[in-house]
């Protein structure tokens, strides 16, 4: 019987030592689990505070140059964005015509690069522009793009460019 109670004693050692490590082992994971939670949490509240900076950043009034899609006619005219809570008003006017639509942050290709993108309607026509975002030498937003027909083929998509309008220096 003093056999079988050490023999006892040493499995409920033994069991002790295997559901400590298991605990350690559990403990090791959680941390994992809790550090990956962290650092997402901590990615997407970057991804926002970028996302607010941009729109922040493009917000303004621009001249605007560019080329019809599927033609060589040329345009120019004022383009205003303004800030609203996910995206941006845009409004165009290019000869005197006022055209709304609405511009908002994308991310695009395996790279996850920001653009900005832009639908609005004009002649019974959906056009949609993804603009490259990028700055001048004084750091206002510069913005450039191609002009697509948003529900048909377009083969010779339009340009723009949207160059910032600063104010007068005294």
């Amino acid at each position: 019987m003093h056999y079988v109670e050490r023999s006892k004693i040493a499995n409920d050692v033994v069991l002790i030592i295997h559901l400590n490590h298991q605990g350690f082992i559990m403990a090791r994971l959680l941390l994992i689990v809790w550090v990956l939670l962290i650092g997402s949490v901590t990615q997407a509240y970057a991804q926002d505070e970028e996302r607010e900076f941009l729109y922040d950043f493009l917000k303004g009034n621009y001249t605007i140059v560019g080329r019809y899609p599927e033609s060589n006619v040329a345009y120019s005219g004022t383009l205003i964005l303004e800030r609203t809570t996910n995206e941006l008003k845009m409004t165009r006017i290019i000869d005197g015509k006022k055209i709304r639509g609405r511009a908002w942050i994308a991310e695009v290709l395996a790279d996850k690069i920001k653009v900005l993108k832009a639908e609005f309607h004009s002649d019974g026509r959906t056009y949609e522009i993804t603009y490259l975002i990028d700055s001048d030498l004084d750091n206002y937003a510069r913005l450039s793009g191609l002009v697509y027909f948003k529900s048909e083929k377009t083969r010779q998509p339009g340009l723009e460019a949207l160059f910032i309008k600063q104010e007068p220096m005294d």
